[in-house]
């Protein structure tokens, strides 16, 4: 490992979620079960009601017994819609009041984490680089029967419904995964270039699965909070980091996570983001020519 690699310790998960308490529990199972635990986990709660809350408090009661150098938090925002930006900078904030962490990794409340999740982006981190992960979406009728089983579970129950997880051929092959390939765990030194090649790709970088720097994110001023509704908020982040001199890392079959399915969300103020992004574009683009 170099000695400019990360770990666990290292690191804070940012997950964020909106009244959808079943798939918190599987998310905060699978970061339960880590191979490197992260030193903090923040849940960034975008107005959801009491029985998130709930899911919370219950989570942090078994990480405190079984993780307990582990510490969950959890950030409310008032529900005024889709302000995922504004709660992730939230939840950022509140990691620099728990303790002392180098770089921080948003996921999504419906992206179960593979055991090696956290390590992987830990270890492929650097200064001045984003890891950009994928993901393998899950069908409908294999996320309703997990989130089913997990409704009402206790964190022991749920962390094993995870161990159909441990086999994404069989979940591509019963039909419930739609890839297999890109969900391994290959991390092999050869392949480390083929990483880097597309560093100045904004298209790769999704915030569902993203690990960043704190240094470089507070550097960029975080997400623009003027991004309201669905969409192209991590696109403007990433934007702005790629002319901050931050470059993107893949971390496919490395970090890929398991999206649980859910219906195609409002994409009524797209527009209007499409138009800050392009403000966005411009001025990196003016940034570059001066530089």
């Amino acid at each position: 490992m170099s000695r400019s690699a990360l770990t666990g310790s290292d690191m804070a998960v940012v997950v964020t979620t909106y009244n959808r308490p079943a798939a918190l529990a599987l998310v905060l199972a699978s970061l339960s079960v880590q191979s490197d635990m992260p030193s903090q986990i923040v849940v960034a709660d975008d107005g959801s009601g009491v029985e998130t809350l709930r899911q919370v408090e219950l989570w942090r009661d078994y990480l405190q017994h079984h993780h307990p150098t582990t510490v969950l938090s959890h950030v409310w925002q008032e529900d005024l819609g889709f302000r995922a930006a504004s709660c992730r900078n939230l939840a950022v904030r509140r990691t620099r009041e728990v303790g002392d962490v180098k770089g921080v990794i948003f996921l999504d409340g419906d992206c179960v984490a593979p055991p090696y999740f956290v390590k992987n982006h830990a270890f492929l981190l650097r200064e001045k680089t984003m890891v950009a992960g994928g993901r393998g979406l899950l069908s409908r009728p294999y996320t309703d029967s997990l989130e089913h089983l997990a409704d009402g579970g206790s964190p022991r129950e749920v962390v094993g419904l995870l161990k159909s997880f441990g086999s994404p051929v069989q979940l591509w092959l019963s039909g419930a995964c739609d890839r297999f390939v890109s969900m391994q765990q290959i991390m092999l030194t050869a392949l480390a270039p083929l990483r880097d090649m597309r560093s100045k790709n904004d298209a790769l970088v999704r915030t569902c699965n993203l690990s960043i720097r704190l240094a470089d994110f507070e550097g960029v001023g975080g997400f623009d909070e003027s991004f309201v509704g669905w969409g192209l908020e991590d696109t403007d982040l990433a934007v702005r980091l790629i002319a901050s001199g931050v470059w993107v890392r893949s971390g496919r079959f490395a970090t890929n996570v398991f999206h649980l399915w859910h219906p195609e969300r409002s994409r009524a103020e797209l527009q209007g983001n499409a138009s800050r992004l392009a403000l966005t574009r411009d001025a990196a683009s003016a940034r570059a020519t001066t530089d």
